[in-house]
């Protein structure tokens, strides 16, 4: 299905068109990931190049230990354990993965979310719970702010906290 928001166009993304769209998120977004498998989403221009871009999946996560309290909306990475302590065995639960809208583009990335959102739920036929973690480790380029998820709370989610666990990573040659 297409949503135009003249003259954009708000489209589920296959083929080329999904390379093109996983590249913008690649280049854009500020983890420089594209954010792997999902339902992506392009915002495209009238002549068809791609202008943002949101990724909707499955979650990744393999039953890390942490709790509901410092998981969801604001943390560094997805908790298995953290979602289902929210949602009962039959509701679906899918990640925004990545989300992107260039700043000269004429939409508000809270509306993008929304319309990706309904789009996802559309898809299925079972109640749904939206899950993101917004990284305030990570800063806006341009501003040096923190990346606290406003778009997100914009549209309609609420904040559960940071995740309070030691992080550390193992760097391998």
């Amino acid at each position: 299905m297409t949503h135009s928001t003249s003259p954009l166009t708000i489209v589920r993304t296959a083929g080329a068109q999904r390379k093109a769209t996983a590249a913008y998120l690649e280049r854009n977004h500020y983890m420089r990931s594209s954010g792997g498998s999902g339902q992506l989403f392009a915002v495209l221009d009238h002549a068809d190049e791609v202008r943002g871009a949101v990724l909707i999946g499955a979650t990744a996560s393999t039953n890390c230990d942490r709790s509901i309290a410092g998981a969801c909306l604001i943390g560094p990475t997805a908790s298995q354990d953290a979602e289902r302590a929210i949602a009962s065995d039959g509701v679906l639960i899918r990640q925004i993965k990545r989300s992107h809208l260039q700043d000269n583009v004429a939409m508000y990335e809270s509306h993008l979310l929304r319309y990706c959102m309904q789009e996802v739920c559309n898809a299925y036929d079972q109640p749904m719970i939206f899950v993101s973690y917004a990284d305030p480790a990570a800063t806006d380029a341009r501003t040096g702010m923190p990346l606290l998820g406003w778009s997100y709370l914009a549209a309609g989610f609420f904040s559960i906290g940071e995740t309070s666990g030691k992080r550390w990573c193992v760097v391998d040659h």
